[in-house]
């Protein structure tokens, strides 16, 4: 009785630790950064001086927070426009109106991001810059698996762009 007790009593903490362990490599981009959370911008760049993070962390709240901006206007029209294409009579010039929205949406994203990622890499040193463009944005290394953007064929679309800093890179397919 004491024995199986026992038993039941280690498969519980062996099955605590493994549930602790696989729910802490699951933590989101940017929180294995050294340099701390949510600074994955400028995360491992080499021999940033406190005024250049200062400066970029700065940048970067500001920006974020013009994404979720535009991130929570880009689902609302994505709403619409789902409920537009599931009607029953359904109105191709409000559809297409819509899908214009929406793309426009999407190019003053992709223009935000980069004026943001031209703005941290001006404040770089010429082996700041060349690390940062090797490793942060459009094919840089940072996320682009080899099914495209992303962290790879089931790594989904992170706002950040990829796997986020300390996050180990997966092989080629």
């Amino acid at each position: 009785m004491k024995t199986t007790h026992a038993k039941q009593a280690s498969l519980l903490i062996l099955a605590f630790i493994m549930i602790a362990s696989v729910t802490s490599q699951a933590q989101r981009p940017g929180r294995n950064c050294p340099n701390g959370p949510g600074r994955a911008p400028a995360c491992h760049i080499p021999d940033l001086t406190d005024q250049q993070q200062s400066t970029i962390d700065s940048l970067t709240v500001i920006h974020l927070k013009e994404m979720k901006t535009l991130r929570n206007e880009m689902g609302e029209k994505e709403a619409r426009l789902k409920t537009l294409t599931s009607a029953d009579n359904a109105d191709m010039a409000a559809i297409n109106k819509s899908i214009d929205e929406i793309s426009v949406l999407k190019a003053n994203m992709a223009k935000k991001r980069e004026a943001h990622r031209q703005s941290v890499r001006g404040m770089l040193n010429e082996k700041q810059r060349l690390y940062f463009d090797t490793h942060h944005g459009p094919h840089g290394g940072a996320g682009y698996g080899p099914y495209g953007k992303g962290a790879g064929k089931m790594g989904g679309n992170r706002p950040s762009g990829g796997m986020g800093c300390g996050a180990k890179s997966r092989p080629n397919r």
